[in-house]
């Protein structure tokens, strides 16, 4: 749903205060624009949500909070109202900065971990000492400025339109799930009545972090379904898997924030804060490089879609690994794989070279065919090109080659983009198959 604001002259009292100016931003409950206090001359942040029940609701629980708990690092309510046509709106005082997702291209450094996660807590456990729940912490949420040596100067946590009290029943069932999706605890996506705690926003703290942490999600997956199948089984990477340059005692707090249960999670946000304080992170660490400068990317489809159920159980098979209905015979792989298999069923394996010759194509389509060959009711595609296990996972070229062979995959077979058929003509026999070339055997 797009908010659509009145005209001026429609705003009523809303009008009769503020000066309205630039959009600074838009969801599917409200809009938020730079606004003149008529009454103060300062700038402020106004909100004014759509008319219906739950953008009323959302707005009664920003308001609530925002009255309980004063914080620097929390906007300040200044006024609230509704204008002519009934649209319900909050003034509050401007935030200045960016989202954190727009600093979030690179891994940060330890040091700058450590300060963005207090930054962040301190205002955090103002909420939670004050009995609220944030519920939606994620970096779109998180406004940052860094100063000219690229440090961080300010945090402000934003968005307090879904915080509840801790003895407010949050239901789910026959509704949607509210927040977003990588970013929020299992407890969240289930069919529950249990009450907000601070433990959820302790986990979706631990993904922010995770993130700034790795350069891409904890839960990273290619579509909703899988997504949240990997959140309710606790199904990720360790974070210095990822990012191995991250301080140890700092990457097991990480870890931690995001357990699958809450009771093995910091209680709340000071608990987190005093963890903080008490890791001396090392300030002469260095960024992960990448492994190679060639990969070649391997991806078994299902040829028929996994049901819910199969997912799930594929999913939950083993909460510390590879789900336990796709686990791979580890003597069909070299031992420099790297393999990861997804919630749907699908199965991606990785190898590495410092360059693109015809052994190392051959290497990778034999390794394809073994797979096919023990894996039946899987479409098998290959790509090798130019690309890196950054952070242990796939970059480059080659990803995107092999994952648009989907549709063009054959059950039980093997098939490879035209790039890598130049090279591994020399030792198979292919078949050309529209875009693509099936691999009929070697030669």
């Amino acid at each position: 749903m797009r908010v659509v604001v009145p005209s001026l002259c429609n705003l009523g009292a809303l009008a009769d205060r503020f000066e309205l100016g630039e959009t600074l931003g838009e969801g599917g409950s409200a809009a938020v624009y730079r606004a003149v206090d008529r009454a103060t001359g300062a700038l402020v942040a106004l909100k004014v949500y759509a008319g219906d029940d739950d953008s009323r609701a959302r707005l009664h629980r920003e308001i609530a909070a925002l009255r309980a708990v004063r914080h620097p690092g929390l906007p300040a309510l200044v006024a609230e109202g509704a204008t002519s046509s009934g649209a319900p709106f909050v003034a509050m005082t401007l935030c200045e900065g960016a989202p954190l997702s727009s600093h979030l291209r690179a891994p940060w450094s330890n040091r700058r971990l450590r300060a963005l996660g207090l930054a962040v807590c301190d205002p955090l456990a103002a909420l939670h000492a004050a009995g609220f729940v944030h519920r939606d912490i994620k970096p779109e949420h998180i406004l940052i400025r860094l100063d000219a040596r690229g440090e961080l100067a300010s945090v402000v946590l934003v968005d307090l339109g879904l915080a509840l009290e801790p003895s407010d029943a949050r239901r789910i069932t026959g509704e949607r799930i509210v927040g977003t999706l990588g970013f929020l605890p299992p407890e969240q996506l289930r069919a529950s009545d249990a009450p907000a705690e601070p433990a959820w926003d302790v986990f979706s703290l631990g993904c922010v972090l995770f993130f700034a942490a790795a350069g891409s999600s904890a839960f990273a997956a290619p579509d909703d379904g899988q997504l949240v199948a990997k959140v309710l089984s606790a199904y990720r990477p360790p974070l210095r898997e990822l990012a191995p340059h991250v301080d140890p005692a700092l990457a097991a707090l990480i870890d931690s924030m995001i357990a699958l249960s809450p009771s093995e999670r910091p209680r709340d946000a000071t608990a987190v804060r005093d963890a903080l304080r008490a890791i001396t992170t090392r300030e002469d660490e260095r960024e992960p490089t990448a492994a190679s400068s060639v990969i070649a990317l391997i991806v078994g489809h299902p040829a028929v879609a996994m049901t819910d159920a199969e997912r799930m159980d594929a999913a939950t098979g083993d909460l510390t690994g590879t789900p336990a209905k796709l686990a791979i015979d580890p003597a069909i792989l070299p031992s420099d794989a790297w393999v990861e298999t997804a919630a749907d069923g699908s199965i991606l394996v990785c190898l590495r070279a410092a360059s693109l010759d015809a052994k190392f194509v051959a290497r990778a389509v034999q390794c394809a065919l073994l797979l096919a060959a023990r894996r039946s009711g899987h479409r098998w595609a290959v790509a090798a090109s130019a690309g890196a296990l950054e952070r242990r996972w796939p970059r480059g070229a080659a990803v995107d080659r092999a994952l648009a062979l989907r549709h063009h995959a054959v059950a039980d077979a093997v098939v490879i983009e035209s790039l890598t058929a130049l090279v591994a003509s020399e030792r198979f026999v292919l078949e050309a198959r529209g875009p693509c070339f099936i691999v009929l055997r070697a030669k």
